[in-house]
């Protein structure tokens, strides 16, 4: 190609792309140096800037694909969308359609990817074909490792139980240990490679708990990465800071509070903005974007512990739309459990209880879920090493849980792999975004 120094743009993308890691083969330098090919030996301007960057890249040794030359050079993506047509495509797929198959094996989502690169020829447009191809190569980069099939033997398993076991005699956890002594009790602290999900109806405080564990966490120096589909960042650190401080978030927020109340608050608002706490916020964020950002958490910061708030929010992408909602969310619960194994991390969910619980009176709470009103919403119960459900205490007029008041409620561990269940009386202290048991509720004023 490079005899007659004239290359098209689209043989300079299929030439770097077919080295990229999505398709795990040579580096692209090492394809263009073997052709011949520098940016000066090609005259088509675009062509000539895509091979450029390209080699940048790679001799920097970092990580690029179609959508960052576009989001990284002067070249429309419109542009570069022409360029890598049916010649890239369907090579490149034929090459690896074992490979997809592997990633099939473990998410249904991409056999999409696989029958399009069986049934691509020179008719078919570029668009959703790579789209669908290139997101199952990021799934199996981010959660698969090296390969699907791999076996291990017994022998090979690196893991030391008796060590682990010693140290919790002596209050050393594998494990970032629980706000409430109750908890630690039946789930022992933040597990290892474990999915943990907390759920409720609307309005029983999912986002709270989280956020008094979360500066539980953080106040002891630990990591924390938080993903939020529907509150802001802004508004996380702040429920975090009015829990640190011990002040009432709706009088600061209504402007009845005190210059000590307020001075507090900014000393604890100082303390988040200094604390290992990684915050996302995208409303319209997939399952992919989630994991990457929990890959780029672990990988940049050493977090450990992870949290959604919250998992049924998420924004399906083009391959799950024309599915079932419901099995989606069960395979994004499949994806969360697989990157917490893979990265030896406790990945904690918030999930809204199925709606159509039944509540026989209007004028009292309605009775206990059960884990069947979660296996509703996508079998999430089925992957989750730990359930906790959030709910009013039943039976009670609504007045019970008015502005002001503390309210009484119930913690359901409806589930746990590795240890016992049960139901735990706890208080929510309204006034200072606070679960805590009943039996240390004296220890705080409230209405209750």
């Amino acid at each position: 190609m490079s005899d007659t120094m004239q290359m098209s743009a689209r043989h300079v993308v299929e030439c770097c792309v077919a080295g990229s890691c999505i398709y795990e083969g040579p580096p692209a330098v090492e394809i263009l140096r073997a052709e011949g090919i520098t940016p000066s030996s090609v005259e088509d301007h675009s062509a000539a800037l895509v091979l450029k960057y390209c080699i940048d890249k790679d001799a920097q040794g970092l990580p690029w694909d179609i959508a960052l030359i576009g989001s990284e050079t002067e070249i429309p993506m419109d542009d570069l969308y022409k360029f890598v047509d049916h010649s890239l495509g369907l090579a490149n797929m034929r090459a690896h359609t074992q490979r997809l198959k592997e990633i099939a094996a473990f998410d249904e989502a991409s056999e999409c990817a696989v029958r399009l690169s069986e049934s691509l020829d020179a008719s078919t447009p570029r668009g959703d074909g790579y789209d669908a191809i290139q997101r199952a190569y990021s799934r199996l980069e981010v959660l698969l490792g090296e390969s699907t099939s791999a076996v291990t033997s017994a022998a090979e398993v690196d893991c030391d139980p008796t060590a682990q076991f010693e140290q919790a005699r002596k209050g050393e956890y594998n494990g970032t240990r629980w706000r409430w002594d109750k908890f630690n009790q039946l789930l022992v602290c933040l597990k290892p490679r474990t999915l943990n999900v907390f759920a409720a109806q609307p309005s029983c405080g999912k986002t709270t708990i989280a956020c008094d564990q979360i500066e539980h966490a953080l106040s002891l120096g630990i990591p924390q990465a938080v993903a939020t589909i529907e509150v802001s960042n802004a508004d996380i650190m702040i429920k975090l800071a009015a829990i640190r401080a011990g002040v009432n978030l709706h009088e600061l927020q209504s402007g009845e509070y005190s210059s000590t109340e307020l001075n507090k608050f900014k000393v604890a608002y100082d303390q988040i903005k200094r604390e290992p706490l990684y915050l996302m916020d995208n409303g319209s964020a997939t399952i992919f974007d989630v994991l990457r950002f929990f890959e780029s958490c672990g990988k940049n910061h050493g977090c450990k512990n992870y949290w959604l708030d919250y998992l049924t929010l998420l924004s399906e992408t083009k391959d799950e739309r024309s599915g079932n909602r419901s099995r989606s969310v069960g395979r994004w619960c499949q994806l969360l459990k697989a990157f917490a194994k893979k990265h030896d991390a406790c990945v904690n969910v918030l999930s809204q209880l199925s709606r159509d619980m039944n509540n026989k009176s209007k004028e009292t709470t309605p009775p206990l879920p059960t884990v069947q009103n979660l296996r509703d919403s996508g079998e999430i119960e089925q992957h989750a090493d730990a359930v906790i459900m959030l709910s009013k205490l039943p039976g009670r007029p609504w007045s019970e849980f008015g502005l002001g008041k503390d309210w009484p409620m119930i913690v359901d561990i409806a589930k746990n792999r590795s240890g016992p269940v049960g139901m735990l009386s706890f208080i929510f202290v309204q006034r200072l975004q606070l679960f805590v048991h009943e039996s240390k509720y004296a220890a705080y004023k409230g209405d209750f």
